[in-house]
């Protein structure tokens, strides 16, 4: 997953020319074909995986909730807080597979992913969802 700040700063000068806006578009244009050059270039090199961009989010996001909802995971109430050690008011504590995690998962899985290495201990429910049988998971 890529997650980058990808704005520049470009001087174009207080005063606008006509030909400002053509400037922009060749300046916005070379830095996309810059980027996904260098995108191709990693994937040509098997550094990174490019997700088939013909799956619409909404089949995906409904695929992801199909595998999540019966393997959800458990909610409770605590009031210790296990950081500082004390008792703190009551508030809701998640344990299990986040929508995300799974999400995280469904792109291993697509990309033939063996062994999943993660330090979510949420993750060893993954081993209860029978699409993911194929997936080792080691939880750190």
């Amino acid at each position: 997953m890529i997650h980058k700040r990808i704005t520049q700063k470009e001087a174009f000068g207080k005063n606008s020319t006509a030909n400002t806006k053509q400037r922009i578009q060749t300046k916005v244009k070379n830095k996309i074909d810059e980027f996904i050059s260098y995108i191709l270039a990693l994937s040509r090199e098997k550094k990174i995986m490019i997700a088939n961009p013909d799956v619409k989010l909404g089949d995906y996001l409904n695929t992801s909730l199909k595998l999540l909802r019966p393997h959800i995971g458990d909610i409770s109430i605590t009031d210790y807080c296990y950081a500082c050690r004390r008792k703190i008011p009551p508030r809701y504590k998640f344990s299990g597979l986040g929508h995300y995690d799974l999400q995280h998962a469904m792109n291993a899985k697509e990309f033939s992913v063996v062994e999943f290495i993660t330090f979510d201990k949420g993750f060893k429910l993954l081993s209860n969802i029978p699409d993911f049988n194929s997936v080792s998971v080691k939880v750190l």
